[in-house]
């Protein structure tokens, strides 16, 4: 009996003990990205329609060969599709909030066959909340080269 009770004791010194940032974040970057980000494409081909995805990030983990460079799997559909498709992603931590981010993925057109896609940009992670945060940048495909918007909605898995 006292054993278990001086174990439980040790336990809560251990957990109280510990810094704050430890508990609340187990790396740098991991946070940041994860969830939901809403993103909004142009095809250089099509220019004025724009098509709507969402993305999940999960998963996140620090590269054990670039401790700056973070990589997660997750998935991506389009906002009234049905298909569910799974992504890659790597970011490079650029410092002051900013990422490098490369995401690959498929796209189920309504029409046509799928294609391949590589979204290529920055993240501006503004702060603690997530509604600040926004992407960018340019993405080749299949389907021809284009641009895309990004907003990050949540951080659930």
């Amino acid at each position: 009996m006292f054993r278990r009770f001086f174990f439980a004791i040790v336990i809560m010194w251990v957990i109280l003990t510990l810094p704050a940032s430890v508990l609340a974040n187990p790396g740098y970057g991991v946070d940041d990205l994860r969830g939901r980000w809403d993103f909004t494409l142009e095809f250089d081909e099509d220019p004025g329609n724009y098509h709507q995805l969402i993305l999940f990030i999960n998963d996140l983990i620090q590269n054990p060969e670039n401790p700056d460079e973070l990589l997660a799997s997750g998935c991506m559909r389009a906002i009234d599709g049905v298909d569910v498709l799974p992504l890659a992603m790597s970011a490079t931590y650029l410092g002051s909030g900013v990422y490098d981010w490369d995401i690959y993925s498929t796209i189920v057109p309504d029409e046509g066959e799928p294609f391949v896609v590589l979204f290529n940009g920055l993240v501006d992670v503004f702060g603690e909340g997530v509604n600040d945060d926004v992407a960018s940048g340019s993405l080749v495909s299949g389907n021809g080269p284009g641009s895309w918007t990004g907003a990050h909605h949540d951080r659930r898995r």
